[in-house]
């Protein structure tokens, strides 16, 4: 027995896949209501449509394979790693995976490089360099002095701290919501925006060398964020860096 029996199958069979679940149904199956097609698009290139038929397919691994090389030449050029390999490939396959999931299921993806490896825009590497970000305040933190165990969470008042608050506030709901609706663009997108409300409170507020009592709170919400992008980078698949 089974709770839901999900395939995930391209938009194409979604009418063989009513045709199946129907005549299960009618005889007499009734775990056939819990059979679920989860369509998704096609992946296109700029110039067009890949077509299997015509030859224009590339391999997944080839594609990795240069997603990997790419995010090296990328990582040399910005900064130096300590694992550099290994880091490039978390980049690399981290710059894939959320190319694939921060649209909804049923769109075209029209593959870009530049796009995919932006380390500013929606990509997976700005998520993983946010993360990292976080990570640094927290190990400076801790190299000067630890971690406050208490906070005063009142004197969080600035904008960008309420911004974060909530949107950290309504991850368990879009976690929920995604996985009913069967869409990972919907946490994908819920992600990013937390990393974008992270990065603005990282830049307009002070926070290792914020007033006593502020700077407790600011540590504590900068651990929080920390975790909420450290779990959501983990449900879409992509690795945690702690350093970039």
């Amino acid at each position: 027995e089974f709770d839901r029996n999900i395939y995930v199958v391209g938009l194409p069979q979604a009418l063989h896949f009513r045709q199946v679940f129907s005549v299960l149904g009618l005889l007499g199956f009734e775990w056939s209501r819990d059979c679920i097609h989860v369509g998704f698009g096609h992946v296109r290139l700029p110039e067009g449509k890949m077509a299997t038929r015509e030859g224009e397919v590339i391999p997944l691994e080839d594609v990795l394979n240069e997603a990997v090389r790419r995010a090296a030449a990328m990582m040399d050029a910005e900064r130096k790693a300590e694992d550099p390999q290994k880091v490039a490939e978390a980049v690399g396959v981290g710059a894939m995976v959320y190319t694939f999931l921060k649209n909804s299921r049923e769109r075209d993806i029209i593959f870009s490089w530049d796009e995919m490896l932006d380390l500013e825009g929606e990509s997976g590497p700005y998520l993983q360099y946010t993360y990292a970000r976080a990570s640094s305040v927290l190990r400076r933190a801790e190299a000067a002095g630890g971690l406050p165990d208490d906070a005063d969470y009142a004197r969080l008042t600035s904008d960008e701290e309420f911004e974060l608050v909530d949107l950290m506030n309504a991850y368990p709901d879009t976690i929920f919501e995604a996985a009913q609706k069967y869409e990972p663009s919907i946490l994908a997108r819920h992600v990013m925006a937390i990393a974008r409300a992270y990065n603005k409170f990282y830049h307009f507020n002070n926070i290792l060398d914020a007033a006593p009592g502020v700077r407790e709170a600011r540590l504590h919400l900068c651990q929080a964020a920390r975790t909420l992008l450290g779990t959501g980078l983990t449900l879409l698949g992509i690795e945690r860096l702690e350093r970039m």
